[in-house]
């Protein structure tokens, strides 16, 4: 499936969810009551902010569960558990996220090609 972009993302892969959160990515879903524009597949849950300090907290809440964001591997910066980005253009170092401009969505790159007729 496919994600809509929003102003500023926090995208979190499943599957490292389903290894830092007690009950996995499942209970993470049914648990998550922040009030943080949120949308998900199999493969991706995706926070929507719409400022920085909304972004900080769906961030620090991340990275309590020791979820990695940024880290340096073979001397790039790559995304590891979850990216931020707020203008796609920008976004560098994850490689697992595939992105469609045009159609403002986002997938997973086990996910397939971006299909704007299979929004979440």
């Amino acid at each position: 499936m496919s994600l809509p972009i929003e102003c500023i993302n926090i995208v979190v892969q499943a599957k490292s969810i389903e290894s830092h959160y007690p009950g996995g990515f499942g209970a993470w879903v049914a648990d998550d009551s922040a009030g943080y524009g949120y949308v998900w597949d199999e493969h991706l849950y995706r926070f929507g902010a719409m400022n920085d300090l909304a972004a900080s907290l769906a961030i620090s809440r991340l990275d309590e569960l020791g979820l990695r964001g940024q880290i340096r591997s073979r001397g790039k910066k790559q995304w590891a558990d979850y990216c931020v980005f707020g203008d796609p253009g920008a976004l560098r170092g994850c490689d697992w996220l595939v992105l469609d401009f045009e159609e403002g969505l986002m997938s997973h790159r086990d996910a397939g090609p971006v299909a704007a007729n299979q929004l979440c």
